[in-house]
């Protein structure tokens, strides 16, 4: 019986072994050593089992990426539980853009889904978004159909990575960005070197990363600030061990049950490195989410916090739920302004925006006039708000129309918005 037991704690940690030790990236690639740039990312991502050497032996950081590289990496990185062959429109050459990139990477760790992309797609069509990411970025092509990888870049420009060194000052790492000409350049084919970049950061903070794998177990994956998490590790065969927890916001442990609180937001990386007493190492990763507490944040400064807030970027009416008040009365030859500051009230009883005050960037272009038509679809005027306040149209409200959705006051004076878009009629 102990023999039977001695043999399946080997097999068990030769197991282990194979998963979880590390082998040094500069005796694996011919081309890289200790000091080539990024040699911790791909270190990283050679012990996910995510990147391996070419057909010579090497890295190759300067080389084009091969759509077989793109997709052995992004399988260490799916969210899915089998592999499933894309319905990608790839180009017809074996390299891979920035934009092919960006989907694949983003479809298969579930940071950007279909159904978002697919409802993303709706709205272009719908004229509902019409913003340029970028000198070479629009939401339609040049032959007028949506621009397929919109969405997906519009998320990876927002995206942000944030580190935190062992006194707690954060580091934030942009996943992509705009160059000095104010282009993205989507169609341009990645190097090695720039998917590694790319890779290692959503391999950080990807949710699904290492299900099978993991031998960390966490109390919970995310929840607002602050954020108490337990965590602890199913080695269980382990004797003499030492613990070496690392939170990624500075905090380090060395209990094999551990506890920290996170208190500022942002996705955090948990490494576990575990020393055997015959100096053989394991390691595993997992990532945890801590979120703002949104009923202690104003991101707009309208008084309305972020949990009641219905318009959280827009400055609005407390009264209102947050949201700007399309159309505000106001008393007309008052000896005192009724309207608030830098609006006036208008002959007809109603604020609008005083143009002395404000002087709005791009106003011909921001401030546009609805074609002829029984329906417009878009973010309707606001006459209490500045002409540059994200609005994709000027339409003058009429008794007639109907604004979906929308709640008017009982004297009829008033309109409120409930969201930023709309359907007049």
């Amino acid at each position: 019986m102990n023999k039977i037991k001695i043999i399946f704690i080997i097999i068990i940690s030769i197991l282990f072994f194979q998963v979880f030790a590390l082998d040094k990236v500069e005796d694996i690639f011919k081309d890289t050593s200790k000091n080539s740039p990024n040699y911790d990312k791909l270190q990283n991502l050679y012990d996910k089992g995510a990147i391996t050497p070419d057909e010579n032996g090497n890295f190759n950081p300067s080389g084009l990426l091969t759509k077989n590289n793109l997709f052995k990496t992004s399988s260490k990185i799916s969210c899915e539980i089998e592999t499933k062959t894309f319905d990608i429109p790839l180009n017809n050459s074996n390299n891979i853009s920035l934009e092919e990139a960006i989907y694949v990477l983003f479809k298969k760790s579930n940071l950007f889904t279909e159904t978002e992309n697919n409802t993303t797609l709706n709205l272009i069509r719908n004229g509902i978004i019409t913003e340029n990411l970028s000198k070479d970025v629009s939401p339609k092509n040049n032959s007028g159909e949506a621009n397929f990888y919109y969405g997906y870049l519009k998320k990876a420009l927002e995206f942000e990575y944030s580190e935190y060194d062992i006194y707690g000052k954060e580091f934030k790492t942009k996943l992509i960005s705009l160059d000095q000409n104010g282009n993205l350049n989507p169609k341009k084919n990645l190097t090695n070197q720039e998917f590694l970049n790319l890779a290692y950061i959503i391999s950080k903070i990807n949710p699904c990363f290492n299900n099978k794998d993991n031998l960390i177990n966490l109390s919970q994956k995310s929840g607002e600030i602050p954020l108490k998490i337990t965590f602890n590790t199913n080695i269980s065969i382990c004797e003499e061990c030492s613990y070496e927890w690392n939170f990624g916001d500075g905090q380090k442990s060395n209990q094999k049950t551990a506890i920290n609180i996170f208190t500022k937001p942002g996705f955090y990386n948990i490494t576990l490195k575990v020393t055997k007493k015959d100096k053989t190492v394991l390691k595993a990763e997992t990532s945890i989410e801590a979120k703002k507490d949104l009923s202690k944040i104003d991101s707009d400064g309208d008084g309305v916090f972020d949990d009641k807030d219905k318009c959280i970027n827009t400055f609005g009416s407390i009264e209102n739920d947050g949201c700007p008040i399309l159309q505000e009365s106001c008393l007309i030859n008052s000896e005192k302004n009724t309207c608030k500051s830098g609006f006036v009230c208008s002959s007809n009883g109603f604020c609008e925006v005083d143009k002395n005050f404000y002087t709005p960037k791009n106003k011909t272009e921001v401030c546009l006039t609805p074609k002829n038509g029984s329906s417009i679809y878009g973010n309707v005027s606001c006459n209490s708000c500045p002409c540059d306040y994200s609005i994709d149209f000027l339409a003058s409200i009429r008794k007639c129309d109907v604004i979906i959705p929308a709640i008017i006051s009982k004297d009829g004076k008033n309109i409120y918005s409930k969201g930023p878009n709309y359907l007049i009629k």
